[in-house]
Protein backbone atom coordinates (compact mmCIF):
# COMPACT_ATOMS: atom_id res chain seq x y z
CA UNK A 1 0.00 0.00 0.00
CA UNK A 2 1.75 2.93 -1.27
CA UNK A 3 -0.83 5.73 -1.83
CA UNK A 4 -0.83 8.47 0.70
CA UNK A 5 -4.44 8.11 2.96
CA UNK A 6 -4.52 10.38 5.73
CA UNK A 7 -5.93 12.69 2.45
CA UNK A 8 -9.02 10.36 2.92
CA UNK A 9 -9.63 11.59 6.56
CA UNK A 10 -11.03 14.97 7.34
CA UNK A 11 -9.65 16.69 10.07
CA UNK A 12 -13.64 15.35 11.63
CA UNK A 13 -12.41 11.81 11.30
CA UNK A 14 -9.57 12.47 13.25
CA UNK A 15 -11.02 13.93 15.58
CA UNK A 16 -13.64 11.40 15.95
CA UNK A 17 -10.63 8.38 15.97
CA UNK A 18 -9.22 10.04 18.93
CA UNK A 19 -12.21 10.06 20.65
CA UNK A 20 -13.47 6.67 20.14
CA UNK A 21 -9.28 5.51 21.08
CA UNK A 22 -9.50 7.28 24.32
CA UNK A 23 -12.68 6.17 24.94
CA UNK A 24 -11.51 1.85 24.25
CA UNK A 25 -8.71 3.02 26.66
CA UNK A 26 -10.78 4.73 29.68
CA UNK A 27 -13.47 1.58 28.89
CA UNK A 28 -10.66 -1.00 29.67
CA UNK A 29 -8.68 0.68 32.63
CA UNK A 30 -9.01 -1.42 35.24
CA UNK A 31 -8.27 -4.70 32.43
CA UNK A 32 -4.73 -3.64 32.44
CA UNK A 33 -2.02 -5.03 33.70
CA UNK A 34 -0.99 -2.66 35.78
CA UNK A 35 -3.03 0.86 36.73
CA UNK A 36 -2.40 3.79 34.66
CA UNK A 37 -3.88 7.25 35.33
CA UNK A 38 -6.28 8.59 33.11
CA UNK A 39 -4.44 11.35 31.89
CA UNK A 40 -1.72 8.67 30.85
CA UNK A 41 -4.50 6.71 29.00
CA UNK A 42 -5.66 9.97 26.91
CA UNK A 43 -1.79 10.73 26.60
CA UNK A 44 -1.71 7.30 24.95
CA UNK A 45 -4.45 7.45 23.09
CA UNK A 46 -3.40 10.63 21.43
CA UNK A 47 -0.24 9.30 20.56
CA UNK A 48 -1.48 6.12 19.18
CA UNK A 49 -3.89 8.24 16.84
CA UNK A 50 -0.74 10.27 15.58
CA UNK A 51 0.85 6.70 14.77
CA UNK A 52 -1.59 5.71 13.28
CA UNK A 53 -1.48 8.44 10.66
CA UNK A 54 2.10 8.51 10.19
CA UNK A 55 1.82 4.96 9.50
CA UNK A 56 -0.94 5.73 6.85
CA UNK A 57 1.08 7.89 5.01
CA UNK A 58 4.33 6.07 5.55
CA UNK A 59 3.14 2.10 6.02
CA UNK A 60 6.10 1.03 8.40
CA UNK A 61 4.65 -2.41 9.90
CA UNK A 62 8.22 -2.11 12.02
CA UNK A 63 7.39 1.19 13.46
CA UNK A 64 3.65 -0.36 14.10
CA UNK A 65 5.16 -3.78 15.73
CA UNK A 66 7.98 -1.37 17.80
CA UNK A 67 5.47 0.57 19.24
CA UNK A 68 3.29 -2.57 20.31
CA UNK A 69 6.59 -3.51 22.33
CA UNK A 70 5.89 0.03 23.85
CA UNK A 71 2.31 -0.44 24.54
CA UNK A 72 2.65 -3.76 26.67
CA UNK A 73 5.93 -2.05 28.93
CA UNK A 74 3.37 0.52 29.32
CA UNK A 75 0.87 -2.17 30.91
CA UNK A 76 -1.84 -2.27 28.65
CA UNK A 77 -3.78 -5.58 29.25
CA UNK A 78 -5.02 -7.65 25.85
CA UNK A 79 -8.81 -6.28 25.95
CA UNK A 80 -7.44 -2.38 25.56
CA UNK A 81 -5.13 -3.66 22.66
CA UNK A 82 -8.33 -5.37 21.24
CA UNK A 83 -10.55 -2.54 21.55
CA UNK A 84 -8.02 0.07 20.66
CA UNK A 85 -7.52 -1.76 17.34
CA UNK A 86 -11.09 -2.26 16.95
CA UNK A 87 -11.29 1.01 16.93
CA UNK A 88 -8.97 2.15 14.72
CA UNK A 89 -11.00 -0.65 12.19
CA UNK A 90 -14.38 1.18 12.81
CA UNK A 91 -14.23 4.53 12.75
CA UNK A 92 -13.88 3.94 8.50
CA UNK A 93 -17.40 2.94 8.79
CA UNK A 94 -18.82 5.80 10.70
CA UNK A 95 -17.31 8.75 9.58
CA UNK A 96 -16.59 10.59 6.23
CA UNK A 97 -13.72 8.73 4.96
CA UNK A 98 -13.62 8.76 1.30
CA UNK A 99 -12.27 5.40 0.53
CA UNK A 100 -12.92 3.56 3.56
CA UNK A 101 -12.30 0.00 1.99
CA UNK A 102 -8.20 1.50 1.69
CA UNK A 103 -8.67 3.10 5.55
CA UNK A 104 -10.03 -0.27 6.57
CA UNK A 105 -6.97 -1.79 5.24
CA UNK A 106 -4.50 -0.23 6.61
CA UNK A 107 -6.01 -0.45 10.18
CA UNK A 108 -5.85 -4.19 9.48
CA UNK A 109 -2.17 -3.99 8.45
CA UNK A 110 -1.32 -1.34 11.36
CA UNK A 111 -3.47 -3.30 13.97
CA UNK A 112 -1.57 -6.50 13.09
CA UNK A 113 2.00 -5.77 13.41
CA UNK A 114 0.82 -3.50 16.59
CA UNK A 115 -0.81 -6.55 17.90
CA UNK A 116 2.35 -8.79 16.98
CA UNK A 117 4.57 -6.45 18.89
CA UNK A 118 2.60 -6.87 21.99
CA UNK A 119 2.34 -10.43 21.67
CA UNK A 120 6.20 -10.48 21.12
CA UNK A 121 6.57 -8.33 24.27
CA UNK A 122 4.14 -10.08 26.56
CA UNK A 123 5.50 -13.46 25.55
CA UNK A 124 9.22 -12.55 26.20
CA UNK A 125 7.81 -11.42 29.95
CA UNK A 126 6.39 -14.67 30.17
CA UNK A 127 9.29 -16.09 29.60
CA UNK A 128 11.47 -13.93 32.16
CA UNK A 129 8.64 -15.06 34.59
CA UNK A 130 9.01 -18.49 34.26
CA UNK A 131 13.33 -18.14 34.23
CA UNK A 132 12.89 -16.25 37.72
CA UNK A 133 9.91 -19.22 38.57
CA UNK A 134 12.35 -22.33 37.57
CA UNK A 135 15.64 -20.63 39.03
CA UNK A 136 13.72 -19.87 42.24
CA UNK A 137 12.48 -23.34 42.47
CA UNK A 138 15.84 -24.78 41.77
CA UNK A 139 17.06 -22.41 44.72
CA UNK A 140 14.99 -24.30 47.19
CA UNK A 141 16.11 -27.76 45.79
CA UNK A 142 19.35 -26.97 46.67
Amino acid sequence: MTQVLTSFATDQTIERLTQMVQQALSETAFANRMMIAPRRLREIGAVEVRLFQDFMANPDAETARRHGLDLAASGLGHSSILRLTAALRAVCWMDAVSEPTRWYRCAEDYSQALVLGYMQAREDEIRLEQERTRAAYMRTLQ
